[in-house]
């Protein structure tokens, strides 16, 4: 397992963490206000693909993306890959 932090220099409002296993990533976590908590999860298939995602509220309640959220958020992936 190989873990690797992302910090997104260009706006300062995001940290990721990703997990890489055998290569290729399988789970990435997002600090997507930059108050030191991972509030969004997102698992990733053989392909790296989103398969699945979740979400954490200040309070720690965590729970599963949307499909219109999922699905935008596959979306995003396919373009950042060059699929669309």
């Amino acid at each position: 397992m190989i873990y690797a932090s992302s910090f997104y220099t260009a706006d300062r409002s995001r940290n990721a963490c990703s997990y890489y296993h055998q290569g290729k990533m399988v789970i990435e976590e997002g600090d997507e206000d930059r108050k030191g908590c991972f509030e969004t999860m997102i698992l990733f298939d053989a392909k790296e693909q989103p398969v699945e995602a979740f979400k954490r509220s200040e309070e720690g309640a965590v729970t599963q993306f949307s499909e219109e959220e999922l699905s935008k958020l596959k979306e995003t992936f396919a373009i950042i890959n060059g699929e669309n």
